[in-house]
C-alpha cells in the first residue's frame, strides 16, 4: 500500500518524535510556555520550644520547585533556614527570644519564583505555682493541714506545688513536683497534699511564669490559652499573659466519698491560626493529692486551729477510702481500722493508759498524739487510749465525739479484747474478772456507743460461751452496757473532750 505525499504528512504532523527529550525549563520545543509551579507554608501561629519542642514547617509544592525556608526577626533578617522544622534557634544555636517572628518561603524552578509567608510567635509557658481554694462552702469547702513536726499550718493562701522557674539549670523545662511522703513537716519548697470535703468542687488558681532563658513569656497578645481537662474556666476562656493567673473550678465533686485522690493534670497550651486549627504547644503535668474529708473540722475543735494533723489524717483516709459518706459508716470504718489493723493490743497485765492522762480527775482527757503515731510508748494500750485514738481521728474527719467513763468496778460478760485471740471475761487471768472503769466513745451523751477497745459477745446469753463477735459501731448505750456488765451498778458518767499534743 502506498501513502499519498500529502497523508503521510499530516499523519507526521499528528504523531510528533517522542525520542527527543523535553525541554527542562518546562516549555518544549518551543520555549514560550513557563513552568506551573505552587508552594504553601503551613505551621502554628506560635510555639514554645522549651515546653512543645520544635515548631513544625509543613510546605506543599506541586510543579517539584527547589524551595527554601528563611526565619526572619522582626525587622526582616534572615536568623536561619529550616527544613520540617524550627527549633527555636538561630544559625549560631542560640536561642531566639521571644517575640514575633515570620516564616518566609521560596520555591524556584527555572525563572519562575513564588513566595510565601507565615507569623508565629516564639513563647514559653509553664505555671510555677498552683492554690487550690474554697469559696466559703457555696461549692467548696477547703479543710486547712497542720504539720505537727514543723507547727505549720497550710491556709488557702499557701499554693500547694510550685517551682522555682521555667527551666533548670541545662535549660530543660521544670516539671511541678508531685507531694512527698513526709507528712510531719511542711517542705520548704516542691509540693504538698490539699484536703476538701469529699463533695466538693475547688477553685484551681494558676500562676504563670514571666521569666525564661528566652527573655521572658513572650504571652501578651499571642491567642494562647490554657485547659486542663475536667475544669472549667471560672470567667470563661480568655487569652494567657504573664500577669493575670488561670482560675479554673471542677464542675464536679472531687469524690463520692472521703478518701484520698491522687491524680495527675494535664495543663494543655493551645492556639489557634486563623482557619480555625487547634494546635498543642506544649503540656506540662500537675500532680496533685487531694485528702477528701467527710466534714471540715468544728471551729471548736480540739485541734490545733481546727485543722486536721496530715500525719494522721493521710493514714486514716487511706484505710476507709471507698466509704459511704455518713457519720455512722465512717465512724464504723475507724473503729474496724482501729481494732483490727493498728497492731494494737490491750494491756492485759495493768489496763494502764499509755498515751493518754485525764486532767483533774476524770477530766479532760489528754492525748499524746505525737507519740502514738510512732508508737513511742510500744503498741500496748488501753481503752482511754483506744478512746483517745478514735476520737482524735473522728475529729479530723469533722465528727465530734465525747468520751466517757464508765462507772464502776463491775464485772465482764465475755469480751474480746483489742489483739486478742479468743474472748474471755478474765482478760486479766483467773483472778482478773472486772473493770474499774471503762473509757467509751459517743456522739450523744451515751445514747449510741463506739468503742474500739473491745468486742462484745453478741448472742443470746453474753455472759457465757460460745460467743458471737459484735463490734461495737454506733450499738444502742443500754445494749452495750447490759451486753458489757455480767453484774455491778454501771452508769455513764464524766463526757469530756480529748486534746491533743
Amino acid at each position: 500500500m502506498r501513502f499519498h505525499p500529502l497523508v503521510a504528512l499530516l499523519l507526521a504532523a499528528c504523531h510528533p518524535d517522542l525520542s527527543q527529550p523535553p525541554d527542562d525549563t518546562g516549555r518544549g520545543d518551543t520555549g514560550d510556555t513557563a513552568p506551573v509551579i505552587e508552594a504553601h507554608l503551613t505551621a502554628a501561629p506560635a510555639f514554645d520550644p522549651i515546653l512543645g519542642g520544635p515548631l513544625t514547617v509543613a510546605v506543599v509544592t506541586e510543579g517539584e520547585p527547589t524551595v527554601t525556608v528563611e526565619v526572619r526577626d522582626a525587622g526582616g533578617t534572615a536568623l536561619t533556614t529550616v527544613e520540617g522544622a524550627w527549633d527555636g534557634r538561630d544559625a549560631s544555636g542560640a536561642w531566639a527570644p521571644v517575640g514575633t517572628y515570620t516564616l518566609h518561603l521560596t520555591a524556584t524552578r527555572g525563572p519562575v519564583t513564588v513566595e510565601d509567608e507565615r507569623v508565629v510567635r516564639v513563647v514559653r509557658c509553664g505555671a510555677l505555682e498552683a492554690w487550690a481554694e474554697g469559696d466559703g462552702g457555696t461549692s467548696a469547702t477547703f479543710v486547712p493541714l497542720w504539720w505537727h513536726q514543723s507547727g505549720t499550718l497550710q491556709g488557702e493562701e499557701v499554693a500547694f506545688t510550685s517551682a522555682a522557674s521555667l527551666e533548670d539549670a541545662h535549660g530543660a523545662a521544670v516539671e511541678l513536683p508531685a507531694p512527698g511522703e513526709e507528712l510531719g513537716v511542711f517542705p520548704d519548697g516542691g509540693a504538698v497534699p490539699v484536703a476538701f470535703t469529699w463533695d466538693s468542687r475547688p477553685i484551681l488558681t494558676l500562676r504563670l511564669g514571666d521569666e525564661s532563658v528566652l527573655g521572658g513569656s513572650g504571652l501578651a497578645g499571642a491567642g494562647v490559652r490554657l485547659e486542663v481537662e475536667g475544669w472549667d474556666p471560672v470567667a470563661g476562656t480568655t487569652d494567657l499573659d504573664p500577669v493575670n493567673p488561670v482560675v479554673l473550678q471542677a464542675p464536679a465533686p472531687l469524690g463520692a466519698g472521703p478518701g484520698v485522690l491522687e491524680e495527675t493534670l494535664q495543663l494543655r497550651y493551645l492556639v489557634d491560626d486563623e482557619e480555625g486549627t487547634t494546635w498543642e504547644i506544649g503540656a506540662q503535668s500537675l500532680p496533685v493529692r487531694w485528702y477528701l474529708s467527710l466534714h471540715a473540722p468544728a471551729a471548736d475543735a480540739s485541734l490545733p486551729d481546727g485543722a486536721p494533723w496530715v500525719a494522721a489524717l493521710d493514714p486514716a483516709l487511706r484505710a476507709i477510702d471507698g466509704v459511704e459518706p455518713t457519720d455512722q459508716a465512717v465512724l464504723s470504718a475507724l473503729v474496724a481500722w482501729i481494732y483490727e489493723d493498728l497492731g494494737l493490743s490491750y494491756d492485759t497485765t495493768y489496763g494502764a493508759s499509755y498515751y493518754t492522762v485525764y486532767r483533774n480527775g476524770w477530766g479532760p482527757a489528754v492525748f499524746d498524739l505525737t507519740s502514738f503515731l510512732h508508737y513511742g510508748a510500744g503498741h500496748t494500750v488501753n481503752c482511754s487510749d483506744c478512746a483517745s485514738i478514735l476520737t482524735a481521728w473522728a475529729a479530723m474527719l469533722g465528727i465530734p465525739l465525747q468520751y466517757s467513763i464508765v462507772l464502776e468496778n463491775f464485772d465482764l460478760n465475755y469480751i474480746l479484747a483489742i489483739g486478742a485471740s479468743q474472748f474471755t471475761h478474765c482478760p486479766f487471768g483467773g483472778w482478773g474478772c472486772s473493770f474499774s472503769y471503762h473509757a467509751v466513745t459517743t456522739p450523744d451523751t451515751g445514747s449510741t456507743i463506739w468503742d474500739a477497745t473491745l468486742a462484745l459477745d453478741g448472742d443470746d446469753d453474753p455472759s457465757r460461751s460460745p460467743c458471737e463477735q459484735l463490734m461495737v459501731q454506733g450499738l444502742d448505750g443500754q445494749e452495750y452496757l447490759a451486753r458489757l456488765a455480767m453484774r455491778g451498778r454501771v452508769r455513764y458518767g464524766y463526757f469530756g473532750e480529748t486534746y491533743l499534743q
